[in-house]
């Protein structure tokens, strides 16, 4: 069987495992002139929610499976498809703000008869669509994954408004103005006692409260991080022969951070990464697994007749355990100023224009076409972003 002979035949099957799922739906005749692109004929409009019908590519795959007739793009429409549903003309169409379903008013008259076919047509649609993830993407999907032709959503900017919202409420807290409520004492009192000890609550209330924030800051931070250094392979000397994107993504920080970085070679890089592998191992790793790091701060064990003793010993001075709070203001500062010494050295270096693409809010692309795009033009790269940003803004305002 040549290949054009297996493709009809998967195009057969599919068809034929729509037919059963949607029954009822076909095509409309070729001339039909849908109802988005044209107000000739009157219609029934409804929405589609997004919860329903998340992936407009793969709604558009099942009508082209089932055979009925595109129309194509027009303004602030990306396609539509006009089909039957029995006698009745519908379509279903991909604008600007979202999926939508016509409806033929001359054919259905009243809108509750109409909205209750709009419901019909819906749920077909989402059995279609498991037909059409099972059967014709997910064999794809893996060849694509394999070939490293695959797009990764951009989340930069989500995730650091995360790390910026945790980070302003340690600096607002350590500050003294909060949201923890201070305690006062209920009289009034005025002694040196009472003010001595409303002043140390109010310093434990704002080291506590900015210590849960810093804790917040870091976690959100190497999370950004971790999203930045996938934005950056593409710009590395990606090979899909030799490694896989998913196989980055699931590596840990660090090696990640290995693989675009040489730390034999770059010294400068190599402190970078140990000013930040420090912070994980002393806050991130410590508090993500439940208080526990691995030098033992926390196991402690008993002398008789001495007391308990930390199981690190004189490394003491390295936990962040000894403290009424594991980190204070000086922590926090600190924490702050290797975060932002190594943005400012990544924004800089290497992947400086990585970290633009980034910023731009640009989803990140690993396909051979897009690789070539982004090395050609790596030294006049400031335009060809722009350029790239103004298609995106076509693309997202359907402006064709």
């Amino acid at each position: 069987m040549s290949e054009g002979d297996g493709a009809s035949q998967m195009r057969d099957e599919v068809r034929a495992r729509l037919n059963r799922v949607m029954r009822g739906f076909g095509p409309a005749e070729s001339s039909a002139p849908g109802f988005a692109r044209s107000s000739a004929t009157p219609s029934w409009r409804f929405s589609v929610s997004r919860e329903s019908l998340p992936l407009s590519p793969v709604v558009k795959l099942i009508y082209i499976f089932l055979g009925c007739h595109g129309l194509g793009r027009s303004e602030k429409l990306d396609w539509e498809f006009v089909f039957q549903v029995g006698q009745t003309t519908c379509s279903i169409a991909s604008e600007k703000f979202g999926l939508r379903v016509y409806v033929d008013r001359t054919g259905i008259a009243e809108e509750a008869e109409a909205k209750r076919l709009f419901q019909c047509i819906v749920q077909a649609t989402v059995k279609g669509q498991k037909v059409i993830e099972k059967d014709v993407l997910e064999p794809i999907s893996k060849e694509q994954v394999s070939a490293g032709d695959v797009v990764i959503g951009n989340q930069y900017h989500r995730l650091r408004e995360a790390y910026r919202y945790f980070r302003d409420g340690a600096e607002i807290a350590f500050r003294g103005d909060g949201r923890v409520e201070v305690l006062t004492n209920a009289d009034d009192a005025s002694n040196i006692l009472v003010d001595a000890f409303a002043a140390w609550r109010r310093q434990a209330d704002a080291d506590a409260e900015g210590w849960w924030n810093t804790f917040a800051m870091i976690m959100a931070y190497f999370s950004l991080l971790e999203h930045t250094l996938v934005g950056c392979l593409a710009f590395a000397d990606f090979n899909p022969e030799e490694e896989t994107v998913t196989g980055f993504i699931g590596l840990n920080w660090g090696d990640k951070f290995k693989r675009l970085f040489d730390l034999n070679a770059d010294l400068v890089a190599q402190k970078k990464y140990e000013a930040l592998r420090d912070l994980a191992e002393t806050y991130r790793n410590t508090y993500g697994h439940g208080g526990f790091d691995k030098r033992g701060a926390t196991v402690h064990f008993h002398v008789p007749g001495i007391g308990v003793i930390p199981a690190t010993l004189s490394k003491i001075s390295k936990s962040p355990h000894f403290g009424l709070v594991p980190a204070v203001v000086e922590d926090y500062n600190r924490i702050c100023a290797v975060f932002d010494d190594f943005d400012s050295w990544i924004a800089a270096g290497a992947y400086r224009n990585a970290i633009k693409w980034i910023e731009d809010g640009m989803d990140y692309a690993f396909d051979a076409k897009t690789r070539a795009e982004l090395a050609a033009n790596a030294h006049d790269f400031d335009a060809y972003l722009e350029a790239m940003s103004y298609r995106l803004d076509q693309v997202t305002n359907m402006d064709w």
